[in-house]
């Protein structure tokens, strides 16, 4: 309009100029009409012009828009002047509008929430109910808040804080790392564990919703999450569990002092008890044991033996192996930093283990190539190894380390002849601690 006026024109010149044009707009209707024409007015051109600078121009919430009205047509949420102008005025920023839009298309697709649970009244809400805008946008605020100052204040690891933050940065990235690549979770404390599902609860779900709505308001600030009673109790969850493993490594320190003192007595008391008693005695949370008793330790152990030990039942052929050892999706090693370690001892190969084994008691046994094949070079395999022409594994792959164990000197001379080896000493030293050689 401008370039056919030959200057510069205010908006309701704009508007006027179109007027005159006989522009009019079409509004879907009711009952028997289909639509309802109206004709143009101000708020029309500014809330296009509102639309098209703050929405059309990200290219993430663009992609979103055309995304779900290209799913569901004139029934996406989207598909209404109204609530694209709200979407675009009411939140505070580009990133707040960015999140927002990332957040409903999330809840939309895994079928959390459905687009008639966004209408304008839910989107806008009222005096007394923050409509959805206000409160993602609240959830936004919240996101940076309790990792960065609730997080801070709970004392959890600076590295677990960091993953945090690296993993739960949008919605799309939160719903990768919760669903599909979870291996990352495995170097994560007890409460850090704790914290992420608060995080996932409170953010990126709706769990805690109507609480929300009913304790904000258009600018509360995150802090208020301290005074809702239901999330401060979850969020104690994680200060608890914080707290316990700080006593832990307390503890610890002072066990590698010196200075820590043991309860005889009730460690004589304890295994007198019988097997079954003690194995539920360890499978019982720390916290609810006396703190630095011999059985609030072994809670301790077995609790992180659960979170970083799998064990799995040995598949009856080659590629079941595989398949399993693909299905754990342990994290890539770096290579020159970090790698995968595959362990077998031949002399512990047919030994019966558990409750009321007898350890050590078994006839001479000498597993053959295809048993060697199957354990350890179907695993090798499943980490990325590759298989020679009789489909057999010659060499690890590349960040894998294959540590074989044969005191008996039972293994075929010709496995993994493409590799190379070298022997290796265990030397044991009078602290109980192992050196390599």
């Amino acid at each position: 309009m401008e370039k056919l006026e030959g200057r510069k024109l205010s908006d309701p010149e704009v508007v006027q100029l179109l007027k005159s044009k006989h522009l009019m707009t079409a509004q879907k209707g009711s009952g028997q009409s289909a639509v309802d024409v109206s004709n143009y007015c101000e708020w029309n051109f500014t809330a296009s012009k509102s639309i098209v600078t703050k929405l059309q121009s990200d290219q993430v919430i663009s992609n979103i828009v055309n995304k779900q009205e290209t799913l569901k047509g004139s029934d996406s949420c989207f598909n209404s002047l109204v609530k694209l102008e709200k979407l675009a005025q009411r939140p505070s920023c580009l990133a707040s509008r960015r999140f927002i839009f990332q957040l409903i298309d999330d809840l939309l697709c895994h079928g959390v929430i459905k687009d008639e649970d966004l209408s304008k009244k839910d989107m806008i809400g009222g005096s007394n109910n923050p409509g959805s805008i206000h409160l993602y946008e609240f959830k936004w605020r919240c996101l940076t808040y309790i990792l960065d100052i609730m997080c801070v204040q709970a004392k959890l690891e600076d590295s677990d804080r960091v993953l945090l933050k690296d993993h739960l940065r949008d919605p799309a990235t939160t719903r990768t790392n919760t669903v599909d690549n979870v291996s990352w979770q495995g170097s994560l404390t007890k409460a850090s564990l704790e914290a992420l599902t608060f995080i996932h609860d409170v953010v990126f779900l709706k769990q805690y919703d109507n609480i929300l709505r009913q304790g904000i308001k258009p600018h509360s600030h995150p802090e208020i999450l301290n005074e809702m009673e239901t999330i401060l109790e979850a969020w104690n969850r994680v200060v608890n569990l914080r707290e316990n493993e700080l006593a832990e490594e307390k503890a610890a320190l002072q066990a590698l002092d010196g200075k820590a003192d043991e309860n005889e007595e009730e460690e004589a008391g304890a295994e007198g008890q019988t097997p079954d008693h003690l194995l539920k005695l360890a499978r019982k949370m720390p916290n609810t044991l006396p703190k630095h008793s011999p059985q609030y330790w072994r809670a301790v152990a077995n609790q992180t033996v659960r979170m970083y030990v799998e064990f799995v039942t040995e598949p009856t052929n080659t590629s079941g192996v595989t398949t399993m050892v693909e299905k754990l999706q342990l994290p890539s090693p770096e290579v020159g930093k970090t790698c995968t370690l595959v362990h077998i001892d031949t002399s512990l190969l047919g030994e019966s283990v558990g409750p009321g084994s007898q350890e050590n008691l078994r006839k001479v046994w000498k597993p053959d190539e295809t048993l060697i094949q199957k354990l350890l070079g179907s695993t090798l395999v499943g980490l990325g190894a590759q298989q020679d022409k009789n489909g057999k594994c010659q060499c690890p792959g590349e960040g894998v380390l294959a540590a074989v164990f044969d005191p008996l000197g039972v293994l075929p001379k010709t496995f993994m002849k493409d590799s190379t080896s070298q022997p290796v000493w265990l030397m044991f030293n009078e602290d109980g601690s192992i050196s390599f050689q």
